[in-house]
């Protein structure tokens, strides 16, 4: 097979220098910039090689888009509503050439697969991980090299449009280009080539792509085959290195997974999980690569694979007890199961972050003789994963992390509580231990992406913190507001939607996602920042400054992360129960006051929460009361209090017991509203300063109760209203 690049082929750009090699990647998502990558020489591979992954298509037209969209903008609003008669037809003769123009591409596209690339030609390079199109910026400068400009990964137009030129003499214009061959990326709008900015050797971080005049060194970039477009849908039953799957066990019904296991350490633990929600879990999402994973070619049955583990980043491994590296899981040792005399009890399954480790590949082997002449894997093929440096099977014991035995086991399923049954090394091929490939839809793979890039932003965020280090705020900012919006399936493009209070229905499993993922966890630990101490013993920031000038961008991110936790948890059980452990309730409690919209968070996860209301304790409680008695009758603390007493209409009765003791016994009765029959009319009691503005003169502090409804200011009543209702 000739060894040409084509339309539709998947490709890598790579470097190799003496000074440095490695890839332009991109993470797509939570930063749009892209980076020179180092990689190992000999292997040409990276941790996270989807970043680095491109799509080639051929270029696009533009001139209907550009046309639609400039009409909108000079018009100032999407909707036809608005406009003139005359505006209101124009707009709608565009809208109908822009949707024509988007088919023609789309069949433009489709006719052009397969076909060889040749120097000269216009290409457009989709970036796979986040559907974004590699571009120059043409307004904006390189961060770095103030003579260029910015590369990003972005919406597609002419700014995505890039001209494919030999680096060296060997190769002209309209010759084939091969895969290896050293290319110049020319960009048609800016008339810029894409570069990589100057270096020394042996680096270590990731360096800026930008964009350049200069026809230096950094121009050049080896074309490097990640995976063959294949013509025809026999070819969809395949597996191809980078794809992300599930591993289903039929026999125990249940999905290869990695979580923390209450109980059972902080770490992260690969085991089995069988329950009725195992199979939309976005943490039995593993990505299949080769020995070396720069290849995204067919999975066969004879070569190595790899287990990346999508949401940790760690790879599946297995590694003899004895060794004490940070992997170690002491925890995760299996006991011997009479079903089960092949265990090596010396191995354990665990997870590694090296992605070269021989401890982490495995041979798939087919479990029909048959499978293994078809040559690549397909999808519902059954086979064991046999360890190539235990020289094992991966077996799935009848020991399991949970509490229950084998009589209760179906009935902890039936309840969606999940079996976790422990993993290890057999010698032998036991027919139970078959698994199968489950290919993952695109939303899915989306949805964890975007959440997992995120969320490693905000754990480098708190890595600086604890280093005594002030992170800047901007990207943090923009990654909080991303997630708000795609929570709530909102345009993370509209500029005019305040992220502090746009209330869009929220997407259930996008926050089942965020839940799995830990990002609650994360939120509360962003917020426990300014708490951590400096060498000198002082805080990073005194909350007590924190509406300061100095501390304002601060401020701002800590309102946005409460938002988002309050969007996580909205109208949902299981991510309310996640957020409702004694530490984060108590840390959100002692926030309040701050100005940083604790309160709404607190009330959404006390609301209707039967789980924390059953562990609220008198602490809470009188927390909330003694912010009524230093903060003075606000309806936001009162509605607090009626939260803690009821649950779906129901009245708590170990709350409501505890609220009346706190209130009448011990001398909090200044923080109530009295009410009293006077005579012939309900009287509200006010104090001496609200008292004069009522109309009616009292020598007592007792009102009429519809002089009170009609004069009383907004605060007072909506307190009055909230302790009636407790």
């Amino acid at each position: 097979m000739e060894n040409w690049v084509r339309i539709g082929d998947t490709i890598t750009l790579y470097r190799d220098r003496t000074a440095a090699c490695g890839f332009i990647t991109s993470d797509g998502f939570s930063n749009s910039s892209c980076f020179f990558s180092p990689a190992r020489t000999s292997e040409k591979s990276l941790p996270c090689i989807e970043d680095a992954v491109f799509e080639i298509h051929v270029f696009k037209n533009f001139t209907a888009s550009s046309a639609y969209k400039l009409e909108l903008a000079t018009a100032g609003d999407d909707s036809l509503s608005s406009h003139s008669s005359g505006s209101e037809k124009t707009i709608a003769r565009l809208k109908r050439q822009y949707e024509t123009e988007s088919k023609y591409n789309e069949r433009l596209q489709q006719r052009s697969l397969g076909k060889v690339l040749k120097y000269g030609n216009i290409i457009e390079l989709k970036h796979v991980k986040s559907n974004k199109y590699l571009r120059v910026e043409p307004d904006k400068i390189a961060p770095k090299n103030r003579d260029s400009l910015m590369v990003t990964v972005g919406d597609v137009d002419e700014s995505s449009w890039f001209k494919i030129l030999p680096r060296f003499k060997l190769q002209s214009e309209g010759e084939n280009v091969h895969d290896g061959d050293q290319i110049i990326l020319h960009n048609i709008k800016t008339k810029h080539s894409v570069h990589v900015e100057a270096h020394g050797e042996g680096i270590t971080s990731p360096l800026e792509i930008n964009a350049s005049l200069k026809s230096d060194d950094g121009i050049g970039f080896q074309i490097l085959h990640f995976a063959r477009y294949r013509e025809g849908t026999e070819h969809y039953d395949n597996l191809n290195g980078g794809e992300i799957v599930r591993l289903y066990n039929k026999e125990y019904e249940g999905y290869l997974t990695v979580e923390t296991i209450e109980g059972v350490g902080n770490l992260p633990i690969p085991h089995l999980l069988a329950s009725r929600d195992s199979k939309k879990s976005s943490n039995t999402l593993f990505v299949v690569e080769h020995e070396y994973n720069a290849d995204g070619d067919l999975l066969d049955w004879q070569r190595p694979i790899r287990f990346r583990h999508l949401g940790t980043g760690y790879y599946l491994q297995v590694r003899p007890h004895e060794e004490n590296e940070l992997v170690v899981r002491k925890h995760t040792t299996v006991s011997m199961h009479e079903e089960h005399s092949g265990v090596m009890e010396n191995f354990e399954v665990s997870l590694t972050p090296n992605h070269l480790s021989r401890k982490a590949l495995f041979d798939v082997q087919p479990f029909y003789k048959f499978q293994a002449d078809e040559g690549a894997i397909r999808l519902n093929s059954s086979f064991r994963l046999y360890s190539i440096f235990a020289e094992a099977n991966l077996t799935c014991l009848q020991d399991t992390y949970d509490s229950y035995n084998n009589e209760t086991a179906f009935q902890a399923s039936s309840k969606n509580e999940g079996i976790r049954q422990k993993l290890a090394l057999s010698s032998k091929a036991n027919d139970e231990d078959t698994f199968v490939f489950v290919r993952v839809g695109a939303e899915a793979v989306d949805n964890m992406n975007n959440v997992v890039s995120v969320k490693r932003l905000f754990e480098e965020f708190c890595r600086s913190f604890k280093k005594g280090i002030l992170p800047a705020t901007t990207p943090i900012n923009d990654g909080l507001r991303s997630l708000i919006f795609f929570v709530q399936n909102i345009n993370p493009n509209k500029t005019d939607v305040d992220p502090l209070t746009v209330e869009e229905p929220v997407v259930a499993n996008r926050q089942k996602t965020m839940k799995e993922q830990g990002l609650l966890e994360v939120l509360i630990e962003m917020l426990s920042c300014p708490h951590i101490k400096k060498s000198d013993g002082t805080k990073i920031i005194q909350m007590e400054e924190i509406e300061s000038h100095k501390n304002k961008s601060f401020l701002f991110l800590f309102r946005l992360c409460y938002r988002l936790i309050k969007q996580i948890i909205r109208d949902n059980t299981s991510c309310r129960e996640r957020l409702s452990h004694q530490y984060s309730v108590n840390f959100m409690i002692s926030q309040l006051g701050y100005s940083l919209n604790a309160e709404d968070t607190l009330m959404e996860l006390f609301r209707n929460n039967r789980y924390l209301l059953e562990r609220t304790t008198e602490g809470h409680i009188n927390a909330f009361i003694e912010r009524i008695k230093k903060d003075g009758k606000e309806g936001g603390l009162m509605n607090f209090v009626r939260a803690l007493t009821t649950c779906d209409g129901q009245g708590h009765s170990e709350n409501q017991k505890r609220v009346c003791d706190l209130f009448l016994e011990r001398n909090y009765t200044e923080c109530i509203i009295k009410t009293r029959w006077n005579a012939t009319k309900m009287c509200v009691e006010v104090d001496l300063e609200s008292a004069k503005i009522f109309s009616i003169q009292t020598s007592s502090n007792f009102v009429p109760m519809l002089e009170f409804i009609d004069q009383a200011g907004d605060e007072e009543f909506e307190y009055y209203q909230f302790q009636i209702e407790m």
